[in-house]
């Protein structure tokens, strides 16, 4: 079992850590962290998740998990893609587009575009069933079928990506 780091509501790490999310103490939060990877000309890398997972099975989500013991959330978004799809990515190109505090956690938002094939791709099983790529819309209609997670931040997401996209060009 993993061990996990808490933090303070000021999203200071604490002396405190824990071994199971289940019965986090008051006032502490742990760390999360969700990947958008984007390939210009294919569009979003989502994943659906193993039915055997704990949470969200059978969904289709970006990549995502929890920030371990002594990382931060950059090392954490690193080592989530290299897990769940066996790629490697440059973490200095993993942009923060979005904080946010959930009941018993903070979460980081990160975008990262860059030209990954899908026969590159090393699933973990235990994880990953399927991966494909999608377009906004794909997403959102996803998202009305209850196919793909509402994450809260999809309206804005939308914003903060496309004043990404336009900044690079797609080659």
């Amino acid at each position: 079992m993993d061990r996990i780091d808490l933090y303070d509501a000021q999203r200071k790490i604490t002396r405190t850590f824990m071994f199971d999310k289940g019965n986090i103490p008051k006032g502490l939060y742990y760390y999360t962290v969700h990947v958008w990877i984007y390939n210009c000309k294919k569009g979003f890398l989502i994943q659906q998740r193993s039915k055997y997972t704990k949470n969200l099975p059978d969904l289709w989500t970006t990549t995502s998990g929890t920030v371990l013991h002594r990382e931060t959330p950059i090392i954490a978004a690193y080592r989530e893609v290299k897990e769940e799809l066996g790629i490697e990515i440059d973490s200095n190109d993993l942009k923060l587009i979005y904080q946010y505090k959930r009941k018993q956690h903070f979460v980081d938002v990160f975008f990262i575009e860059t030209n990954i094939e899908l026969d590159k791709l090393v699933l973990q099983e235990i994880e990953v069933e399927n991966v494909k790529f999608a377009s906004k819309t794909e997403i959102q209609k996803m998202v009305e079928r209850n196919e793909f997670y509402k994450y809260i931040y999809l309206p804005i997401l939308n914003i903060n990506i496309k004043n990404d996209i336009a900044a690079n060009n797609c080659k």
